[in-house]
């Protein structure tokens, strides 16, 4: 068994990259992605695919009381206290809330997860935080790698809030970007407008839409707004969408994710319902595996570089915050895993004492 350390914070450089990859779109069981093997992936959309993505959404997102509600909206607080997460190469179970008083994970749940991760014979790395608590789990939570089409979800709320700013019209058309036609599902008056764009890129995983929203948006501050967001240091290389991420910098992307969906700002409920219906979450199957009723909001990756998830998930009363990056070749196998970590995770978390 890896070794395990229950510890007491200090505070930390945090590590970003934003990142993404060529992804291929499947159907909503993770076990239906095929393997990839080369860049230029075919996207494989299934018209079927039931999802609800107009603006009047229906995505309820539960009101965090306690320890992140403290600093909700505020995204240099939040890089500061994402600081202070562990930087062991192994599992550690810590506090952020009161480093001197770490919580207790059982043996049971603790030995299951440490079994999920050594099942997997590549390098792998993982971080949870309870948004109530600031208790949380990590495992060599500051190795950044190449993370596939996570940073989709990042720019869809760049765009969002653009258009909260005033900056940007979701209806605004923007013919002439897209290789080929974007799948259509009704949700849009047009299928070339920004906003299916973004529908296509987050639900469905479509380089195409992403890339065509990035060639249009990117000189717009792109770089200007993750700086903002108080990451240190800021990874973002020019003229490449796909960069690598570390799992605090995924999560402190979603904390930030959280306080605008939670705003009630003009978007905010469309683009909640997009992340609840992503068509591939590792971290939504393995709720589903474990038998729990639970609301997944995610933007996972996948390709021959690496297989992972990040994102918020709500269940038994509890928010968190959670990011599972691996090494992992995409494959029925290699994604079954990824599954089975991130429930392994949870339950973990839901044991903590």
């Amino acid at each position: 068994m890896k070794r395990f350390t229950a510890l007491t914070m200090s505070v930390a450089a945090l590590v970003l990259g934003i990142c993404g990859w060529r992804a291929v779109a499947s159907a909503s069981s993770v076990a239906s992605v095929s393997t990839s093997v080369h860049q230029e992936e075919e996207l494989l959309v299934q018209d079927s695919l039931a999802v609800s993505a107009v603006p009047d959404a229906s995505t309820e997102i539960m009101a965090v009381r306690g320890f992140f509600a403290s600093m909700e909206g505020d995204a240099q607080a939040i890089a500061d206290v994402l600081a202070a997460v562990p930087e062991d190469e192994s599992t550690v179970v810590f506090s952020l809330a009161n480093p001197d008083e770490a919580p207790f994970v059982p043996s049971a749940q603790l030995e299951a997860l440490e079994e999920a991760l050594e099942a997997i014979d590549v390098p792998a790395s993982f971080l949870l935080v309870d948004a109530e608590t600031g208790w949380g789990i990590s495992h060599n939570a500051f190795w950044a790698n190449y993370a596939a089409s996570s940073s989709k979800a990042w720019f869809a709320l760049f765009l969002c809030q653009m258009a909260q700013a005033g900056e940007l019209d979701l209806t605004e058309h923007l013919y002439g970007y897209s290789d080929e036609p974007l799948n259509q599902n009704g949700n849009w008056e047009s299928p070339d407008c920004v906003g299916a764009y973004i529908e296509n890129a987050v639900l469905y995983s479509d380089n195409s839409a992403y890339e065509s929203l990035r060639e249009a948006y990117d000189w717009q501050g792109y770089d200007q707004w993750l700086e903002e967001l108080g990451l240190q240091p800021v990874v973002i290389f020019a003229h490449y969408w796909y960069p690598t991420l570390s799992p605090v910098a995924s999560v402190q992307l979603w904390m930030n994710m959280y306080s605008y969906l939670a705003s009630g700002a003009q978007h905010a409920a469309w683009l909640s319902d997009l992340l609840a219906n992503t068509n591939v979450s590792y971290l939504r199957q393995g709720m589903d595996d474990a038998g729990f009723q639970a609301t997944v909001l995610n933007k996972a990756g996948w390709d021959v570089l690496s297989t992972c998830d990040s994102g918020l998930i709500q269940v038994n009363g509890h928010t968190y915050f959670a990011a599972v990056i691996t090494q992992l070749t995409t494959s029925d196998e290699s994604n079954q895993q990824v599954v089975d970590l991130s429930a392994a995770l949870v339950q973990a978390a839901l044991a903590l004492q």
